[in-house]
């Protein structure tokens, strides 16, 4: 879609209507690489930090994790992050519950209170049967402020089990959500963002296996021992960073993920000699749960 039609109009205008014009047939489009200039990146914190230090999140993202991982956990603190910092989210949950969603957001926004101001512009919608992109679209351009001049990041949690509430078959409901979102994002240069959490399969690849090849990153979580985890960046369109990440605990009262170096870090800052020769222990190093 030629860029031009967003003249006049600000991100959150233009994330809509990219929206909007990714459910409808489009013409092929001709443009010359060598006259055009690639616009940066428009991303979010993922939280990770191995992740955040190379890349961030940016675009289509597709988290896959089997089931009870922490994808959900994940998702919901990433885009938190996001509202707090300059996007407007709308969280598509299809799984859990208003008292697990509520105590989830919770728990990130009580240990990071610098993400108070997230709940303006954090809209969280329980999923309902009969789904589609195009619903979806309705929903979100009734719940944003359409002159508030922000990108939109739309998260659905899971789009397994969306597609499954939807009147589509299985497989072509998977295509059809990874197209439009595909495509929204294409056309908006990234104003139109997406979050999509995903099962994997018994080999632990994300089941429907064109969303990934639709994705600008790929994010696999396996789960070991206890609420350890081990996540694996296995794609990332623009940028480094791509490989394991390496070994992460999860610290559900926080809402969020610790990788073995951070707590590492902590251990070495919070032991320290105090009087009698004793040491200090740092809070959560006295979870039994954070020994790898």
């Amino acid at each position: 879609m030629n860029r031009s039609v967003f003249s006049g109009l600000n991100r959150t205008e233009i994330a809509i209507k990219s929206m909007q014009e990714a459910l409808e047939n489009g013409d092929n489009e001709r443009f010359d690489p060598s006259t055009f200039e690639p616009g940066p990146l428009i991303s979010w914190p993922s939280g990770i930090n191995e992740i955040d230090e190379v890349s961030r999140f940016y675009g289509m993202v597709t988290i896959g994790a089997a089931r009870g991982t922490g994808k959900t956990l994940l998702s919901i603190g990433s885009a938190i992050e996001a509202a707090s910092s300059g996007w407007d989210v709308c969280y598509f949950a299809a799984e859990d519950d208003r008292d697990g969603l509520a105590t989830r957001f919770n728990n990130y926004v009580n240990a990071h209170p610098r993400c108070e101001s997230a709940i303006d512009h954090f809209f969280l919608f329980q999923a309902g049967r009969g789904q589609s992109p195009r619903t979806i679209t309705s929903d979100i351009s009734g719940a944003v402020d359409q002159e508030s001049d922000r990108p939109i990041l739309t998260v659905i949690d899971s789009v397994n089990s969306l597609v499954e509430m939807s009147h589509m078959a299985y497989l072509d409901g998977l295509a059809q959500f990874g197209l439009w979102a595909m495509l929204a994002r294409r056309y908006s240069g990234g104003q139109a963002a997406f979050l999509l959490v995903s099962e994997t399969n018994r080999v632990g690849s994300v089941r429907g296996e064109k969303l990934p090849y639709l994705s600008d990153q790929v994010l696999i979580m396996q789960r070991g021992e206890g609420d350890v985890v081990e996540l694996d960046l296995q794609k990332s369109r623009r940028t480094a960073g791509v490989g394991n990440l390496g070994r992460f605990v999860r610290i559900w009262n926080q809402g969020e993920f610790m990788s073995e170096r951070e707590i590492e870090d902590l251990r070495r800052e919070s032991f320290r000699v105090v009087d009698g020769g004793k040491l200090s222990t740092p809070e959560v190093a006295k979870n039994g749960s954070l020994e790898f």
